[in-house]
Formats: structure tokens, C-alpha cells, sequence
């Protein structure tokens, strides 16, 4: 399957949808992602929309999840597939239990900690809550693959005249306070090697040629 070129929030938002989950940047399959699909004249051009625009578009309306959880690099996940992988990468476990199993680092538990207290934050202000800064980028990172905490919204610092500028700036979530807890969980009951397989051909409708052992690799 040869994916289309995209040119808008909405034509993302639709393949997306289409194919289950995307990366932003180039991924070990050619011509899977965002930028594979975005016509060179829109890739990060200075003053012309394009998919750090659409990001936060996607990000900030909801309803596809997107953060670092695909090989450790941005991704877009839709919502059919978002329980799945959850269910997958955290074994059908919720925090507490795989802290208590030695699974999560301390590092992570101080910034989860920080999102129980305080909520939806900025990524500033999570540093400085949790008190961690030598590992944090790491520790945020890990949080975002094993499906515990995701990028709940895209904003921007204002100039004195209210214009935005800059790089948008994460807020961070847990991934039950940025969707619904039934929803996220709504794979629990179905062994985590369920939701891999299910995951694994949905991959291979997109990528009929790639092995399903690569395909794992991208989803671990």
C-alpha cells in the first residue's frame, strides 16, 4: 500500500484513522510516516503550514493520541488501536502494580507522582514538581512507550501583543486523565500477546510485504 500525500490537518487526521498508527519522522519501514507523506514544500518550511502544525491540531483536538511511544519517536495512534497498545506495553498491568513488580524506575514514579498531585502540566513545570532533572528527558520518554503518560495538548508562549511564538511546548498527561480510564483500558481482559496480534495485522494491511518479526519490532 503506497500512502497518499497529505496537505492538511484533516487529510492526517484521515489516514490516521485509515491505517491504525503513523510516526511523524522516517521509520525503519520506507514510505511509513508523516514525513514520507508530506510534499517537501510543506516539510518544516518557515511560514507555510505543515505537519508541526497539524501535530497540534491532532494533539489538541483529542481524539488521536499523539506522543513518543513508536521506537521511542513521535507517532500518531488511532483509537482503535490505542487500547491495544496499551494493553500490550503495559501487560495488562496498571502503574502501581508494575512499580511494586521493580518493572518502573524511580525516575518515572517521581514524574507519574508529580502527575497524580498536579495534573496536566507543561513539561517546565513537571521537571521542576518532580524534582528530577539529570534523566527527566529519558524518564518522560519511557513514560510516553509504555503507555502510562502522553502529550494531552500543543501550546505556545505569547509575545507581549498575545501572538504565540516559538516551538509548541508539551503538556503532559497521564494517559487516564488525557482519555477516558474505560476506554484505555478496555483491552485488560484479553492476554497482552492478543493485542500484539492484533496490532500486527492491522500494521501488515498498510505493509503486506514487511515480516511480522520487523512489524513487532517497531510495536515492542
Amino acid at each position: 500500500m503506497r500512502l497518499p500525500m497529505i496537505n492538511n490537518a484533516e487529510e492526517l487526521t484521515a489516514l490516521v484513522l485509515e491505517i491504525g498508527l503513523l510516526p511523524l519522522f522516517r521509520s525503519r519501514f520506507p514510505g511509513f510516516s508523516v514525513e514520507d507523506c508530506t510534499p517537501p514544500e510543506r516539510w518544516f518550511v518557515k511560514d507555510v503550514e505543515g505537519p508541526w502544525n497539524w501535530r497540534e491540531t491532532l494533539a489538541n483536538e483529542g481524539r488521536i493520541a499523539y506522543a513518543k511511544c513508536l521506537e521511542r519517536k513521535a507517532a500518531f495512534i488511532a483509537p482503535d488501536c490505542y487500547p491495544d497498545l496499551v494493553n500490550y506495553r503495559r501487560g495488562g498491568m496498571d502503574f502501581d502494580d508494575r512499580y511494586a513488580d521493580g518493572v518502573i524506575h524511580r525516575h518515572e514514579k517521581l514524574l507519574m507522582d508529580a502527575l497524580r498531585r498536579h495534573g496536566p502540566q507543561r513539561t517546565s513545570d513537571l521537571k521542576k514538581r518532580s524534582g528530577l532533572v539529570k534523566g527527566f528527558d529519558g524518564a518522560l520518554t519511557t513514560l510516553q512507550m509504555r503507555m502510562d503518560a502522553t502529550i494531552h495538548r500543543l501550546e505556545y508562549r505569547q509575545d507581549a501583543f498575545g501572538k504565540p511564538y516559538g516551538w509548541g511546548i508539551s503538556r503532559i498527561a497521564r494517559v487516564e486523565d488525557a482519555f477516558d480510564e474505560a476506554f484505555v483500558t478496555s483491552r485488560y481482559d484479553d492476554p497482552p500477546e492478543v493485542s500484539l496480534e492484533r496490532l500486527v495485522g492491522r500494521v501488515r494491511k498498510c505493509l503486506p510485504d514487511v515480516s511480522e518479526q520487523e512489524i513487532v519490532l517497531l510495536l515492542r
